[in-house]
């Protein structure tokens, strides 16, 4: 059965109802939050933001970043992003002619600052999902020796929030970025952003996606900063085990009578 027969027969309905049915606040007393999604894949952490529940809340985009040409044409089609800042390649506003490393990250330069200042609009929490690849198990754990510089691209997210100084930031990776080279990279990047401004408070923590009503067990890890001038105490605990807007297993999404022929044969 296709998503849309689904969607269709008005099974998803409940499910709907509690997503977008929201509490009527006056526009006075609610709080805009200013959001920029970079490495935003097919809208995951948008996602997250649609099932906040706090009617006093609202997220309002202004900017995102996808390389990949298909994941952003499903975020385009997923998500009305009119009015907002499209950025191709993130390298084209953090990079320059002449880059040079001071201890592991980006040299500062008055070029990169202008570049990143006009290119990246100003917001108050920055997501970003930066590539696993080079940090994956499944891959060759090159990590910032990545042929494809995907795994340097974590140096360009610090220097975005080294610019820009967001109230708040979440970076998301796979479980193994926290342990990549002993933990010294995970331990150098934390480092460098509780140092930025101010200073912000960080922590990392490993989430499984099944303690939150996701039917798969699936371990990532999440970069949390928060300024110090906005909260001088720790970040709170995670809760886990709530209740999820999601179904619990893939069954009712799978037809009953299935033809023979979709089944995998026992000889494989």
């Amino acid at each position: 059965m296709k998503i849309r027969t689904y969607l269709k027969q008005k099974r998803w309905a409940p499910v709907q109802k509690s997503l977008y049915n929201r509490v009527k606040v006056s526009k006075s007393r609610k709080t805009i939050i200013r959001v920029l999604d970079l490495c935003a894949g097919i809208g995951g952490f948008r996602a997250g933001c649609s099932l906040v529940r706090n009617p006093n809340i609202v997220f309002k985009f202004v900017g995102f970043a996808e390389y990949d040409k298909y994941p952003k044409q499903a975020y385009v089609h997923a998500y009305n992003t009119a009015g907002e800042i499209e950025i191709s390649d993130i390298k084209e506003i953090t990079r320059t002619d002449v880059d040079e490393f001071d201890g592991g990250f980006l040299k500062k330069t008055p070029q990169r600052s202008s570049k990143i200042e006009n290119g990246i609009p100003d917001h108050d929490i920055l997501f970003a999902g930066f590539p696993c690849q080079p940090f994956s198990i499944m891959g060759a754990e090159a990590g910032v020796d990545d042929m494809l510089g995907r795994g340097e691209l974590i140096f360009d997210l610090v220097e975005i929030i080294r610019e820009k100084r967001p109230n708040f930031f979440i970076l998301e990776n796979v479980k193994k970025f926290a342990r990549h080279n002993e933990g010294r990279l995970c331990n150098l990047v934390t480092t460098e952003l509780k140092s930025i401004g101010e200073g912000y408070n960080v922590d990392v923590r490993i989430l499984n996606a099944n303690d939150y009503g996701v039917p798969q067990t699936r371990n990532r890890m999440f970069i949390i900063g928060v300024k110090k001038s906005l909260s001088q105490t720790q970040i709170e605990e995670t809760r886990k085990k709530f209740r999820s807007e999601y179904f619990s297993s893939v069954h009712p999404f799978l037809e009953k009578n299935a033809d023979s022929k979709y089944y995998l044969s026992e000889k494989i």
